[in-house]
């Protein structure tokens, strides 16, 4: 008799079934178990790494940003959703059009699934052009235990000229839930849009704990995109009841040399500062090497505001549309810090791209 397609079977059995171990594991292994990802799924769980790899993949997401349901069940019809994608990913490949456009909503399915590389992975001309690149705009950021929420910025580099998306999400490094608020989602970029931002909210006590670290991470981006570096940051949240505010912060740019590209609007350099988490800030300039300001680039100056536990800024620099340019170079100066000093790597190079 043949079964119904309404017919359920476990979910763990299913990310977790010998055969797809077997495949996974030979693609990639998980940056974190499923129990650092959602809270009901524990540590130790017979699917703990499995949950993992299968979410990085994009294969499959949680009931929510913090709820993977590890006791749940799946139709027939939904399985066979989740192992097209598995199959895809395997294969460098899109998933049928069929599985693609069951809406992930109701099924918790990554709307894409990412391009994996593997050693058998087939040639670079059958493989899907990369198109939008997504990364953070630090390695670090930094707030206050009382100081609310800290905004981080999402940088998107490689083709803008069509709307795409990313997701993120947020777990505990040495922190625990309830130094933050769990943070998590999807963000859409529309055509020629190149910063989004997302906030996670630090949690006051009255304990004296010491700074503790949160994972930020992205992952899924739309078919076609990949993520860059950095893809991974880490969140200080600092214990008020013990950090000294002092005056002694070291700004810095993050690398002597970067680049900006002409298609997407701007070039973007990162400042970052260690040392204080008080209150600081920084000036930077423009200055001409072979490409001119307000012809080749635009001309910028300011002054950059670090808040209270604030580690990292980024500050866009426009580019015009202009072949003439590319190739190019101009240099971005910083000058009179105020609660702080400068390093030796106060300036640094752009090259147009």
């Amino acid at each position: 008799m043949r079964k119904s397609s309404s017919q359920k079977l476990p979910i763990t059995v299913l990310v977790s079934g010998v055969g797809i171990g077997i495949v996974l594991s030979t693609v990639v292994s998980a940056a974190f178990p499923g129990s650092s990802i959602f809270s009901d799924v524990p540590a130790g769980h017979f699917a703990d790494d499995a949950i993992g790899r299968m979410h990085e993949l994009g294969i499959i997401k949680g009931r929510d940003a913090s709820h993977f349901d590890p006791n749940g069940s799946l139709t027939r019809a939904e399985a066979a959703v989740l192992m097209d994608r598995l199959y895809a990913v395997m294969n460098g490949s899109v998933a049928s059009k069929s599985s693609s456009s069951v809406a992930s909503s109701e099924w918790h399915v990554a709307s894409s699934v990412p391009k994996v590389s593997s050693s058998s992975s087939s040639s670079s001309s059958s493989e899907t052009p990369v198109s939008s690149l997504f990364a953070l705009s630090a390695t670090e950021y930094g707030v206050m235990e009382n100081g609310g929420g800290v905004a981080v910025t999402i940088i998107r580099s490689g083709d803008t000229g069509q709307a795409s998306n990313v997701s993120y999400y947020t777990t505990n490094d040495t922190s625990s839930t309830g130094d933050y608020g769990a943070a998590g989602g999807t963000l859409t970029f529309a055509a020629g849009e190149t910063t989004k931002t997302f906030t996670v909210t630090a949690k006051d006590n009255s304990i004296i704990e010491g700074s503790r670290k949160v994972n930020i991470i992205l992952s899924s981006p739309s078919l076609g995109g990949a993520i860059s570096t950095p893809g991974t940051a880490k969140l200080i949240i600092y214990d008020d009841e013990t950090v000294e505010l002092t005056d002694t912060s070291v700004f810095r740019f993050i690398s002597a040399e970067t680049s900006g590209s002409q298609s997407n609007g701007h070039a973007y350099v990162i400042i970052t500062r260690t040392g204080s988490v008080s209150p600081a800030s920084v000036s930077y300039a423009t200055q001409n090497l072979t490409a001119i300001a307000d012809g080749d680039y635009n001309a910028a100056t300011g002054t950059v505001q670090f808040a209270i536990g604030e580690t990292a800024k980024a500050v866009p620099i426009k580019l015009p549309t202009l072949s003439t340019a590319i190739g190019k170079t101009f240099q971005v100066q910083l000058s009179n810090p105020v609660s702080g000093s400068l390093t030796d790597l106060n300036l640094t190079t752009v090259t147009i791209n």
